[in-house]
């Protein structure tokens, strides 16, 4: 009887709690352990479903989302409809144990009728950590007229190959009522892609099988690739093309040629792109996204050229009226930049700040290939990008309108995603702060520059503080002509020097006795290689505002007259140093060059005691304090001209002493 009666006590506690929860109340993401691989997710960058102990919450798999560039990337989930007024939670649980990523924002737009954004909610991780935390914007209300949600996990980076775990991603509410009509989009995810279970710690890097090697076969007239699944806005899928969709590259098309994914040549990743030709006709690769008229847009990525059958690649970008590239092209414009054979390395390549035309809807950003002949011909394509930035005004002249159209029947699915940058102090694109047209307060100087080393060396240049007080150099990059680089954290004392290097052992093999504070740029080019027969160098702080800036040989971008070319294994350096009348007047040729030191024996010493220097990017190393230097190369001088004067000045007071005596006497 007892036992009965303590069943039926049970029985009314658990109806009393079924009345007390909402019947409604739900989960309403799909996937959101990840363990049905993608189903219901997309990326904007490297996307892999591990599995294995102690990498996932719930269920056995997680999420690995990898940062293709330095910026901001993003993983979509399909839209979801939601009830108007309705109280809603996001969570999830992210392990973010990765020095190269800045924070990791989870995020939810809530969205009307036609698809626009009323008001968003996030949340947000910057902590590095080794176990799983979980994030949760807590329960927000929606505004009346929201009848959708579209949920994202934003990773900004510090640079690429950043990496983040995230898994148990919840959307808890009420479900609308199904009598309930929804406008929203009706967008699907894109197909799931086949992935293998892995079995790895969260440290370990999830790295997919080489493909074999490709034999191109002959086609015959150009045809486009079947479309991509999505149409993201203001961003490229697929950037490093990791993914695959069956037999072809996620979210990229071609017009004519071979496109196929390959590990054979790559710049990051586990693979890059192979781009065949065997026409002579003009084809290329390319991407249809979605933009808006009040921004303006970079195209930039990476090709290998050292095909001799390639006669040029270059990058266009074409303007449409139409939401999925389709229809004639309102204009086009090219970069101005042409690579052309042979570089057995990725070179990077861009357009000038694009401004769409009034009445855009849509871009395809291509890259174009010209080649020789009908005769075969290649080119590796990797980490490709679109940059938002600020628009310009008047918008660039635009290249002559390519006629080519998208063949009739093309589709598209729309899962268009929200450009959205979380408040930060100083607004920054693709990782980096906007330059700004306001002068930096500060007084640090690009004192000397060695951008065409001799055989084994490599390039550098020299910073200088040319004021007494010492600099926070926090945010801080440095830009060529074509590309941008952080730079480690920084205390630099004020007359006091420190070097940027492309790469340790080759500047320590050049400069054996260099003692002094040495910082490396990440992905050891400056920028994107200092040319020899001309370029230019910009500093910049931490808000985006110009510290200094030069420009040497052919380009005339900073100082009308740039500073001359010097022969290989020269610098070019100021005399003295600091000297700064924002003209080329200030560089002399140094045919020894001394990175840490003053070209003149009067300027201060290269000592940099009491720096500190800590990277962004890496563990802070140690640094080496070097003695205070006396400017000179014998260190034995100043000890024995200090000697000299002093013996002359006793011989000279003595010859006085018994001059003095001699006249005392004679009278």
């Amino acid at each position: 009887m007892r036992t009965l009666l303590y069943v039926l006590l049970l029985a009314a506690a658990l109806a009393a709690v079924r009345l007390l929860t909402p019947i409604s109340a739900s989960q309403l993401l799909e996937n959101g352990g990840f363990e049905e691989g993608t189903r219901a997710w997309a990326a904007s960058g490297g996307l892999e479903i591990v599995c294995g102990q102690g990498i996932a919450v719930e269920g056995g798999c997680s999420a690995l989302l990898t940062a293709q560039v330095a910026g901001s990337t993003m993983l979509r989930h399909t839209t979801v409809p939601i009830e108007p007024g309705g109280t809603y939670t996001l969570s999830a649980h992210v392990l973010k144990n990765d020095a190269r990523a800045e924070a990791v924002y989870l995020h939810v737009a809530w969205r009307d009728e036609d698809g626009n954004e009323i008001e968003h909610d996030h949340c947000e991780l910057s902590q590095n950590g080794p176990y799983f935390r979980h994030l949760s914007t807590g329960p927000v209300q929606t505004a009346p007229n929201a009848v959708s949600a579209a949920v994202s996990v934003y990773l900004l980076s510090y640079r690429s190959g950043a990496q983040v775990y995230v898994d148990d991603v919840r959307l808890d509410g009420n479900a609308p009522p199904p009598s309930t009509p929804t406008a929203a989009p009706t967008d699907t995810a894109s197909p799931a892609t086949a992935t293998p279970a892995h079995t790895a710690a969260p440290s370990a890097t999830v790295t997919a099988v080489a493909s074999a090697t490709l034999i191109p076969t002959p086609t015959g007239t150009p045809s486009p690739t079947p479309a991509p699944p999505t149409i993201p806005e203001g961003y490229l899928l697929n950037a490093g093309f990791e993914e695959t969709a069956g037999d072809a590259l996620l979210a990229w098309q071609k017009y004519g040629g071979i496109l196929a994914q390959t590990g054979e040549k790559r710049r990051s990743g586990s693979f890059s792109a192979v781009f065949f030709s065997d026409t002579e006709s003009t084809k290329w690769v390319y991407q249809t996204v979605l933009v808006r008229e009040d921004k303006a847009y970079v195209f930039e990525g990476h090709v290998l050229l050292d095909d001799p059958a390639v006669e040029r690649v270059y990058l266009r970008v074409s303007w449409y009226a139409s939401s999925d590239g389709s229809g004639s092209a309102i204009s086009a414009a090219d970069s101005v930049e042409r690579l052309a054979c042979c570089d057995p390395t990725f070179r990077h390549i861009k357009t000038e700040p694009l401004s769409p035309p009034p009445g855009t809807r849509s871009a395809r950003f291509r890259i174009m290939l010209d080649p020789v002949s009908a005769a075969g011909a290649r080119i590796y394509l990797d980490d490709m990008a679109l940059r938002e930035t600020a628009p310009f005004a008047p918008p660039l002249p635009s290249a002559t309108v390519p006629t080519d159209t998208a063949p009739d029947g093309e589709t598209h699915e729309t899962l268009s995603a929200p450009t959205w940058t979380p408040a930060r102090r100083t607004p920054v694109v693709n990782g980096f702060p906007l330059p700004s047209a306001e002068k930096s307060p500060y007084q640090v100087k690009i004192n000397e520059v060695m951008y065409a080393p001799a055989e084994g060396g490599c390039e550098w240049f020299e910073l200088y503080n040319a004021a007494d007080a010492q600099v926070e150099m926090e945010g801080w990059t440095v830009a060529d002509n074509h590309a941008t680089d952080a730079l480690p954290s920084l205390t630099l004392p004020g007359r006091s020097f420190a070097v940027v290097a492309a790469d340790e052992t080759a500047f320590r093999k050049a400069h054996p006795g260099f003692a002094g504070a040495l910082l490396l740029v990440a992905d050891g080019r400056i920028g994107n290689g200092l040319a020899d027969s001309g370029d230019r160098l910009a500093l910049r702080d931490g808000g985006g505002r110009i510290v200094d800036s030069l420009s040497y040989g052919g380009d005339a971008s900073v100082f009308s007259t740039p500073v001359p070319a010097v022969a290989i294994g020269h610098s070019i350096e100021r005399s003295p140093a600091g000297a700064d009348s924002d003209s080329a007047n200030d560089f002399v040729d140094n045919p020894s060059p001394s990175p840490g030191a003053a070209i003149d024996a009067e300027a201060p010493s290269s000592s940099v005691a009491g720096m500190s220097v800590a990277s962004s990017l890496a563990s802070p190393a140690d640094l080496e304090v070097p003695p205070a230097s006396t400017g000179s190369g014998f260190p034995w001088l100043p000890v024995a001209l200090g000697s000299g004067l002093l013996a002359l000045g006793a011989g000279w007071g003595a010859a006085a002493f018994l001059w003095l005596q001699a006249r005392r006497h004679a009278n």
